[in-house]
């Protein structure tokens, strides 16, 4: 809570004709943006008698400066607070089925963009990291390779203290705390791994409410004008 009609009934009540929506996944792909956006525009389509209020859309961002500042400044805050030095770093994102991107999903690319944009970012070297995808379900092929596999592959070369962090999820959720942080961890050990520290998502990291804040604002830019510090109007119309 709350769902997208309640929200969306709340600001018709509120008398609101602008909207601008955040999807809250930093790569596009339909599984997600796409089906997040479809969620928002049948909610509007139940009033769609009366007048529907416009609609903008925050775009992906997988590259966005403040997005990949928030990221590198939460894991460098989650470093800092280990006891020991991780030899591998692995970077797990959502993964979906393999033929969607061959069919023309581009969230593949955005992966890779963020990727290397938040490695350099951290000056980690070429043979300390991995990015991986995690969360396949079914028995089709998914975008490769695959967390769980190569955790227990590194486990059993004889890597020991690994590091995750988890770029595509903007807040923890059942994919992080429970399939990295508890199934994952269980595999690397049985492995023969000792410790993985799962970084957390940025949830309500300052950085990242800043960044957020700043896609809004140039999304709305021209279109809602600030009022205040803490209260948009519709920009004027001519």
């Amino acid at each position: 809570n709350p769902s997208v009609d309640s929200a969306i009934d709340s600001l018709r009540e509120k008398g609101v004709d602008r909207i601008i929506a955040v999807p809250m996944f930093p790569q596009y792909s339909a599984t997600t943006t796409a089906a997040a956006t479809d969620a928002l525009f049948h909610s509007l389509s139940r009033h769609s008698v009366k007048r529907v209020p416009d609609v903008r859309t925050v775009p992906a961002h997988p590259t966005d400066p403040g997005y990949i500042e928030a990221l590198a400044v939460s894991v460098e805050e989650d470093l800092a607070k280990l006891p020991w030095k991780p030899e591998r770093f692995v970077i797990s994102f959502h993964g979906i089925p393999k033929r969607y991107c061959q069919q023309g999903d581009i969230y593949a690319t955005h992966v890779k963009q963020t990727t290397l944009k938040l490695v350099e970012r951290l000056g980690w070297k070429r043979g300390e990291w991995r990015q991986t995808f995690q969360s396949r379900f079914g028995p089709e092929t998914w975008l490769k390779p695959y967390t769980d596999d190569y955790l227990k592959e590194i486990a059993e070369e004889g890597v020991r203290k690994v590091f995750v962090v988890a770029p595509g999820f903007s807040a923890d959720c059942l994919e992080t705390i429970d399939e990295i942080g508890r199934e994952f961890l269980e595999e690397f050990h049985h492995a023969g791994g000792e410790d993985l520290r799962l970084c957390p998502c940025l949830n309500d990291h300052p950085r990242w409410i800043d960044a957020v804040e700043a896609l809004i604002r140039a999304e709305g830019n021209g279109w809602i004008v600030p009022k205040s510090a803490d209260r948009f109007e519709p920009a004027p119309t001519a």
